[in-house]
């Protein structure tokens, strides 16, 4: 299985991260965040996308194809300068990755 995965750097990601890492059935993971993981894996490819969750179109097709599925583990409630911030609030659209996924399949 080929996993993408949105926002690895913070906690809820991470630790999405770390289980798809070491999970046997996963060949791949691709992961796209706004700076560099410390984290070095063989099944890991970061891609770096400063800006993606304010202009989405900072996203390239290519980050988007040849996964199975998609985590976007912050997008359900995130802190930002101490205030909680839910879906709505980000114009990030998550919608595109998903279409992805059901045209590639």
């Amino acid at each position: 299985m080929k996993i993408l995965i949105f926002g690895a750097s913070g906690m809820v990601g991470s630790g999405v991260l770390r289980e798809c890492l070491g999970a046997q059935d996963v060949e791949f993971v691709r992961s796209i965040s706004r700076a560099h993981l410390d984290i070095q894996h063989a099944k890991l490819e970061q891609v770096i996308r400063p800006d993606f969750a304010e202009k989405p179109s900072t996203l390239h097709d290519d980050d988007l194809l040849d996964v199975d599925a998609c985590f976007l583990p912050w997008r359900h409630g995130c802190w930002i300068d101490g205030g909680a911030v839910y879906e709505d609030d980000l114009p990030f659209d998550g919608g595109r990755c998903t279409a992805s996924l059901q045209s590639q399949s």
